[in-house]
């Protein structure tokens, strides 16, 4: 979950019927650079813009709240095809891959909860 107000109403509404929560946040980009990376990634739409907000939401929601930095795995399975896809010509939908890598990312964690 980014933090975003949606991210977050759906934390307090799913809290509210009574769900046990817990939000999980994944690094995948440096924001500095996001507008760099692709256009796509400009509005920070689909990563974590400040972990510190997120933290005070799960605080005042009473929901456990894991940080998981997914750079390297970003990067292995988004960025560096992206680029090669690029150099040699060939259109490439980074968010197809992001959200394959976030699903297998999520799914290793919460192997391990």
């Amino acid at each position: 979950m980014t933090g975003g107000v949606s991210s977050s109403a759906a934390a307090f509404l799913l809290k509210k019927q009574g769900y046990e929560c817990i939000w999980v946040s994944l690094l995948l980009f440096n924001p500095r650079f996001a507008s760099e990376l692709h256009p796509q990634f400009s509005d920070y739409s689909c990563s974590v813009k400040n972990l510190e907000g997120v933290k005070e939401v799960c605080d005042a929601l009473g929901i456990q709240f894991y940080a998981v930095n997914a750079q390297k795995e970003f990067s292995a399975q988004v960025l560096d095809p992206l680029v090669a896809s690029r150099l040699a010509g060939q259109r490439f939908w980074p968010c197809l891959r992001c959200h394959h890598t976030i699903i297998e990312m999520l799914t290793i964690k919460a192997d391990l909860l």
